[in-house]
């Protein structure tokens, strides 16, 4: 069974920043990517968080990379404006969760993957951190 995740910002962090709580477990899902045993989909706006978050921490140069890595990666989901409206109408706790929720639901994926264990409560995608994915599928890390 071929799974598709949706990836919340915070796992592209983990794998950009080093010392990142469940960082790991995010570089090991990033393999299970590459090698097609999952499919991944990330939001535009994420990328778009990302690229700021990480402007603190690394050069120019080492955020574009990143970003041409996850271009690579992964497939890109940008919201609409019906998409931004089922976001705003859905009980997360901030417009991001909602964008993501709304992307992944209509995108059909199999989990929302995200540290963020406030967010994705009532979706109908269960959401589950990198290091529980990896669990349910028996996925060892490295």
């Amino acid at each position: 069974m071929t799974y598709k995740l949706f990836l919340d910002t915070n796992i592209l962090l983990d794998n950009m920043l080093e010392r990142r709580p469940d960082g790991d477990a995010a570089c090991e899902l990033m393999r299970l990517s590459e090698s097609g045993d999952v499919l991944c989909t990330v939001s535009a706006t994420s990328l778009n968080d990302v690229y700021y978050v990480s402007r603190r921490f690394m050069t120019e140069e080492q955020r574009r990379g990143w970003l041409a890595f996850f271009l690579d990666a992964f497939d890109v989901a940008a919201p609409t404006a019906e998409v931004c409206r089922r976001a705003l109408a859905s009980d997360e706790p901030d417009f991001e969760d909602g964008i993501i929720r709304a992307l992944a639901e209509a995108w059909g994926a199999s989990y929302i993957i995200s540290r963020d264990e406030r967010a994705f409560t009532s979706s109908p995608i269960p959401r589950v951190s990198a290091g529980e994915f990896l669990e349910l599928v028996g996925a060892s890390r490295s």
